[in-house]
């Protein structure tokens, strides 16, 4: 993967409006800008999410890989995604939920299924379905208590590149369904050097290859905590903006 500078992925031209941001907003919306800038940026070659949800943090990944991907004429080199949607099965056929995850599905398999992939399995079974030491960005989108979710973190561990970066929402634990979140982010952001985004439900970013020397976000790791400051202000406010250009708020 590339290396990003922090004045690079604040201002990185592929933080553009969401094409796929339905209501009522999820918290990727207004989190979603510093991940399109970080896949823009380091060009992760696999993106691997657990938890399709709504489908923003997937759409938003493949909006920005797209463009990327066009201007490569082979194919073995183009960046991909993968989504793991295990609530589907959980969606009784007619109800409101099958038919927004059709809509979903018609409008992500047009725009992005040469190279992304939505699997709709429980997430044991999805491992199945990805390449060992693969996943370069690896999101935990996942609404699930806190054990539930370190089992399966530790699960998919076989699955995620030794230098990976982990992006975990909802870190800032605000309601019942992101505790668990919030408690996961700490433990692992006391082995591994981590960032975390305070506005919205919170987002964290860990780098579980361990060296923050070496790492695609070292810039970031390594900064004084009056610039990581500065980084949280401007994408809480370019979060803001992502929320107003996409009908979420009032302009």
């Amino acid at each position: 993967m590339n290396s990003v500078q922090i004045n690079v992925l604040a201002h990185s031209p592929a933080i553009q409006p969401l094409k796929w941001a339905p209501k009522p907003a999820s918290f990727w919306v207004e989190l979603s800008p510093i991940l399109m800038g970080l896949i823009a940026e380091c060009r992760p070659l696999v993106t691997v999410e657990l938890g399709t949800g709504d489908g923003v943090a997937v759409c938003s990944v493949n909006q920005v890989i797209k463009p990327h991907n066009a201007g490569i004429l082979d194919s073995s080199k183009h960046q991909r995604s993968f989504s793991v949607d295990p609530d589907e099965e959980f969606r009784k056929p007619g109800s409101p939920e099958a038919k927004f995850r059709v809509e979903m599905g018609k409008y992500f398999t047009s725009e992005y299924g040469k190279f992304g992939s939505i699997i709709s399995f429980d997430c044991e079974r999805a491992r199945f379905y990805i390449p060992d030491d693969c996943a370069n960005f690896f999101l935990l989108s996942l609404s699930r208590p806190y054990e539930e979710l370190r089992k399966i973190f530790d699960r998919w561990l076989g699955k995620i590149h030794p230098k990976a970066i982990c992006f975990i929402i909802g870190t800032q634990g605000r309601d019942a369904a992101t505790q668990g979140h919030a408690q996961l982010f700490k433990e692992l952001s006391e082995k591994y050097p981590s960032f975390e985004l305070t506005n919205g439900a919170g987002l964290g970013i860990i780098d579980l290859g361990g060296d923050p020397a070496t790492s695609p976000i070292a810039e970031l790791l390594n900064a004084p905590e009056e610039v990581k400051a500065a980084v949280r202000q401007h994408f809480a406010e370019v979060g803001q903006r992502m929320l107003q250009a996409t009908g979420h708020l009032p302009a």
